[in-house]
């Protein structure tokens, strides 16, 4: 198995990134993830614990948004370019439905053997709200296909969608006219955010000014 590489600088990730996704343009990006993957041993994103900055938002901005129960029945969270599925796991212990998405088999059976794993070190965060579920598919972010796997009836819209690779990611894998539209045509309220270097650094100004919080077509950053 080849040596994991770990905490490399960020600019020299990004610059790997840039290098292994130019083999892999346009339509054949989905096939440079399942490479990532199937390889294992340079994922950069992949922290085996969930975003921090995504933890504290639900802890404590809940005016931001709410809580993972509107009108009687649970939200629905997509997390697109889920990996592991940690976020998915974490929203999912906040009571939301969660949808993890990745374009790479070998996520999502990573994703799933990581929940059957650890599922039990995300416990329910308000027992009045109580658990949602999670769900890891295999499907394209940047396609409308893994909608009708979600069971997501016509007009419906994730009310939370959380991503901080796919958009930060899709200069090096996708055509750049995908990037401003793939958040807001299926999303009520989408979250942002380019991660803090050092978690001592969550819940500062630092953190939230490198977020992007939007509503519909309504960008609010």
């Amino acid at each position: 198995m080849a040596e994991v590489k770990k905490d490399l600088p960020l600019d020299e990730a990004r610059a790997k990134l840039k290098q292994h996704f130019g083999g892999y343009s346009d339509t054949k990006y989905t096939e440079g993830w399942a490479k990532l993957w199937a390889d294992g041993s340079f994922l950069p994103w992949d922290r085996n614990k969930p975003s921090p900055a995504l933890a504290d938002t639900l802890e404590n901005y809940y005016e931001l948004v709410g809580n993972a129960m509107v009108d009687g029945r649970r939200k629905k969270a997509l997390v697109p370019g889920c990996g592991r599925g940690v976020d998915v796991l974490l929203l999912e212990s906040f009571g939301y439905d969660a949808v993890g998405l990745e374009v790479s088999e070998g996520a999502v059976k990573a994703a799933e053997a990581y929940a059957k794993e650890h599922g039990s070190e995300y416990p329910v965060r308000n027992e009045k709200i109580g658990a949602g579920s999670k769900k890891f598919l295999l499907g394209d972010f940047y396609k409308d296909d893994f909608l009708k796997d979600v069971g997501m009836k016509e007009g419906e819209k994730f009310d939370l969608i959380y991503d901080y690779t796919c958009e930060y990611l899709a200069p090096f894998t996708r055509m750049p006219q995908l990037q401003s539209t793939a958040l807001t045509r299926s999303c009520l309220f989408s979250f942002l955010c380019n991660e803090p270097q050092d978690e001592a650094d969550v819940g500062s100004e630092n953190v939230r000014s490198t977020g992007r919080f939007s509503t519909g077509e309504l960008d609010m950053s």
